[in-house]
């Protein structure tokens, strides 16, 4: 059974690593990163987790696990991107994008579990259903 949201969310995070590589881009867009390299570390994640969440969304029911845990990925991200955005000056993007992180989280703790028939504790751990 495959995840068309799921994979729309591992072309979401490609596109954020392609747009954190350029610096002039991210700025223009008003996230304020004090030195590249943290764009670029930071797109090298968001790469992984594309990859890995286009590759998942193939098939829910064998990946389901690792999609929940891309699901607890997003909401530390949110817990941290939200407050940066808005209280530390990396820019009012940065905590929209907090806000999108919390969005896919929430969104993949719902349809994981719907679609494989499985408890998120049996999702999280690896218990095969």
């Amino acid at each position: 059974m495959n995840s068309r949201i799921v994979r729309a969310s591992g072309y979401w995070n490609l596109a954020l690593a392609l747009s954190l590589i350029y610096p002039p881009l991210y700025r223009t867009l008003g996230i304020n990163l004090t030195q590249p390299v943290w764009g670029w570390l930071i797109a090298a994640c968001l790469g992984f987790t594309a990859a890995t969440l286009i590759l998942a969304s193939r098939d829910l029911r064998i990946f389901g696990g690792i999609i929940l845990w891309e699901g607890v990925l997003r909401f530390g991200a949110a817990g941290l991107l939200i407050p940066a955005g808005s209280f530390f000056g990396y820019g009012t993007l940065t905590a929209v994008l907090g806000l999108t992180d919390l969005l896919w989280g929430v969104i993949f703790f719902v349809i994981v579990p719907r679609h494989t028939g499985r408890k998120i504790a049996e999702l999280l751990i690896g218990r095969a259903g």
